[in-house]
């Protein structure tokens, strides 16, 4: 239940981006590696067990707002946001390797790209030609590391299956 709420604000905040196409600048200019998932994965499993041994923190992200419509994307100010009020979990995820800033950055490029690659799936690449090619590399990547992102995810679900919500929903997706 306690993860719920920090992957509840977190998800909030990375669906809106990619739904809307707010996208920093950063995400924009960014490359996905496999160095850098590593990086993630690690992070996330960081923020997890921050998640379950803090949930006065992950309260107080809930009970705050975030990041608005009119406001849009920045890492910077999303960051800023969990640092105010979950602190802590900066140093905690960082200890991965992965800069805080970087993982929101990351999030919403691999989360754009993911969704980008399964569209291509199940649609074709009507777009592709509209893509840079930073995109297409990206989109290639999230190809090539759909079994290790859905591999990851259930790695998660085993570990910190528990701390679902009341209602059944579970805050362990990936």
């Amino acid at each position: 239940m306690r993860f719920v709420r920090l992957a509840g604000a977190w998800l909030a905040c990375m669906l809106f981006m990619v739904s809307a196409s707010v996208v920093a600048d950063d995400a924009e200019s960014y490359r996905l590696t496999d160095a850098g998932l590593d990086r993630y994965e690690r992070a996330t499993e960081a923020m997890y067990r921050y998640a379950r041994e803090h949930p006065e923190a992950i309260a107080a992200l809930e009970n705050e707002e975030g990041e608005t419509e009119d406001e849009g994307f920045d890492a910077r100010r999303m960051a800023a946001h969990f640092d105010a009020h979950a602190p802590g979990l900066r140093e905690a995820m960082e200890a991965s390797g992965m800069p805080l800033e970087e993982y929101f950055t990351f999030s919403v490029t691999l989360a754009a790209s993911a969704l980008g690659a399964a569209f291509a799936e199940q649609y074709g690449n009507p777009a592709s030609g509209d893509m840079t090619p930073l995109q297409r590399d990206n989109l290639a990547f999230a190809r090539k590391n759909m079994q290790r992102f859905q591999a990851f995810g259930e790695k998660m679900k085993k570990q910190y299956g528990d701390m679902e919500s009341g209602d059944g929903e579970s805050g362990t997706e990936y």
